[in-house]
């Protein structure tokens, strides 16, 4: 398979970026994905209880997909989330360097997570979108 300027970008071996998946994002997932060469991704609500704590949850997951590899991967932030800051803290707090933003305006995030040395995708799909997200400052970062 050819590398890519993404495969430089996350420091992965495939251009494959595994699907932030709501629930089922959880660290065996991720850390199966990223020891195969590709970009694995957790969620912060992947393998949580129903009414269980999202911040908690996500350091759990981070704990867990660090004991599985060393190798790159990434968290999914849906943005809309009311919740979407705290845990932006938490990728801040436990240093991950792969931020995947997705449902609203990267532009909230993005600057802060670059200045903390993040690498941060956001999740589009249209170009209307794409063209939001770069017009957001996200394109001028890569």
């Amino acid at each position: 398979m050819k590398r890519t300027r993404v495969c430089d970008l996350l420091g992965i071996e495939y251009p494959i970026i595994q699907g932030g998946m709501l629930w089922l994002a959880t660290a065996e997932l991720a850390s199966a994905v990223s020891n195969a060469g590709g970009l694995g991704v957790i969620s912060p609500f992947a393998g949580m209880e129903k009414d269980g704590d999202s911040s908690r949850n996500l350091e759990l997951q981070i704990t867990r997909v660090r004991d599985l590899t060393e190798k790159p991967f990434g968290v999914n932030i849906p943005l809309y989330l009311q919740e979407s800051g705290i845990l932006l803290d938490v990728i801040l707090k436990k240093e991950v360097r792969i931020v995947i933003t997705a449902g609203g305006d990267p532009g909230h995030f993005t600057d802060l997570l670059h200045q903390e040395g993040r690498k941060v995708l956001h999740v589009v799909i249209s170009v209307r979108q794409a063209q939001r997200a770069e017009f957001s400052k996200v394109g001028s970062h890569y």
